[in-house]
């Protein structure tokens, strides 16, 4: 279960966008087990249509 509160997901995503030497981040998996999340913002990011399709596949089975 992830236990990732409002704090814990800035401190997050200060991180990944400092990050210069991530190379792989399974979102999809993250995303499918998290049942707490209310809202992402994935503005300005090159997604592609797999990208879309797979992230919109694990809303839906969330």
């Amino acid at each position: 279960m992830n236990t990732l509160g409002s704090k814990e997901g800035k401190a997050l995503a200060d991180t990944l966008r400092k990050n210069t030497t991530l190379t792989f981040l399974n979102l999809i998996d993250v995303l499918c087990k998290n049942i707490t999340l209310t809202s992402l913002n994935l503005s300005e990011n090159n997604l592609g249509s797999e990208g879309g399709t797979a992230l919109n596949n694990a809303r839906i089975q969330h």
